[in-house]
């Protein structure tokens, strides 16, 4: 190689150099509330990629450099977890290269061997959807049902295999278990909507699923529900998007009723057990309600499961139960208007007090609500350049 080549080559280095670096963006995150918020997701709307980033693969960097995982979901968004201290910012960057595999921490599908479940879990704890042929033996199983789990890592077909082995799921096998009563309640958190009477429509079982995202950091379904009857209106078909994220304890939900004439009262609900009736609180102006279900056998060394739900309200009532459901004693529902053709959103979750991530006490719970309803109330703010 001649001289004059030889300068041409390091004329280019820096050149290409200054190419790759003009190719990275800068995410900052930032959090508007007085306390740290640690493993929220980023949203990063993927059209705000830039094109060479999107056609050639990237990776993410939090503030120190390290790479962060991340999911591109079925609503074109780039998603990954951020830890943000109280009234700061935090950049993260996403440059071109290759990322390292990331290990799933999310994981949800139908089981049709086991009653048509919709079942989907995290590294916190595992939920249910009862589904068609549940309804099909008539079973009156409205709400959801909470697993819990004392492990980060994914059991829901650990669970189902030990069930065809005859291990009742109702006991710790060394994971955690389904220790929680739904019957025909509302259960962890389902919204219902009420006639005109106060009375709650309860909906029956999905009809129809789609799953949209699966992991590795995200669990996303939406699910079609049977026709319900809501007075005069006599064809109603309510559609929810669920989805979970890694390390949160709530589950955010998207409704949508179709088929209504008017607006209606809609209210997430709890179900109050009998076990347990007096240890629960809420707060309609903070949007929150809790409560300390002491499972279905408390005699049994369960621990105690923590629900809770976000919810925009009016008001937040405790409704006692209007016909036998168990050991069922009431609802907590967080009671708002919902008007045809709206999205209503809310959150609803659990914590398991074995789990090592749990609250210690309901004092800790509540105050773990208010602030998730905070965060609701104030989501991370992103700025992309």
């Amino acid at each position: 190689m001649n001289r004059l080549s030889k300068l041409s080559l390091l004329w280019l280095l820096p050149a290409a150099l200054l190419a790759g670096c003009g190719s990275a963006q800068r995410v900052t995150v930032s959090n508007p509330l007085p306390f740290d918020r640690d493993g929220e997701m980023a949203q990063v709307p993927v059209k705000k990629l830039k094109s060479s980033l999107r056609d050639a693969g990237f990776v993410v960097t939090d503030p120190a450099g390290n790479e962060v995982p991340y999911q591109l979901t079925s609503d074109s968004l780039l998603i990954f977890p951020t830890s943000v201290a109280a009234k700061a910012s935090a950049v993260y960057t996403i440059k071109p290269g290759t990322p390292a595999p990331v290990k799933p921490r999310v994981y949800g599908r139908f089981f049709p061997e086991h009653k048509d479940n919709m079942n989907w879990e995290n590294d916190k704890a595992a939920y249910t959807a009862y589904g068609p042929a549940l309804q099909a033996r008539g079973e009156r199983g409205f709400g959801y049902d909470v697993w819990t789990k004392n492990v980060d890592t994914l059991v829901l077909e650990l669970r189902y295999k030990l069930a065809t082995q005859k291990k009742s799921m109702h006991k710790d096998h060394g994971n955690g278990m389904d220790a929680y009563i739904v019957a025909n309640t509302l259960g962890g958190g389902t919204a219902a909507l009420l006639d005109d009477k106060g009375e709650i429509i309860f909906p029956w079982c999905w009809k129809e699923y789609e799953i949209l995202d699966n992991g590795p950091l995200r669990f996303s379904v939406r699910l079609t529900y049977n026709p319900l009857k809501a007075e005069e209106d006599a064809n109603v078909v309510e559609t929810r998007v669920i989805t979970l994220d890694q390390g949160s304890n709530f589950n955010r939900t998207q409704l949508r009723y179709d088929g209504l004439s008017r607006p209606r009262r809609l209210a997430p609900g709890i179900v109050v057990h009998k076990q347990n009736p007096r240890e629960f609180g809420f707060n309609a102006k903070e949007g929150w309600m809790a409560y300390v279900d002491s499972t279905d056998n408390p005699r049994n060394g369960n621990g105690v499961i923590y629900l809770g739900a976000v919810a925009p309200a009016d008001t937040i009532i405790y409704k006692p139960v209007s016909e036998p459901a168990r050991d069922a004693d009431a609802h907590l529902l967080a009671i708002s208007e919902y008007k045809p053709g709206d999205t209503y959103t809310y959150l609803w979750g659990s914590a398991w007090s074995k789990n090592p991530t749990a609250p210690a006490n309901t004092d800790e719970w509540k105050e773990a609500m208010r602030r998730a309803a905070m965060c609701f109330r104030n989501p991370l703010e992103i700025s992309v350049k």
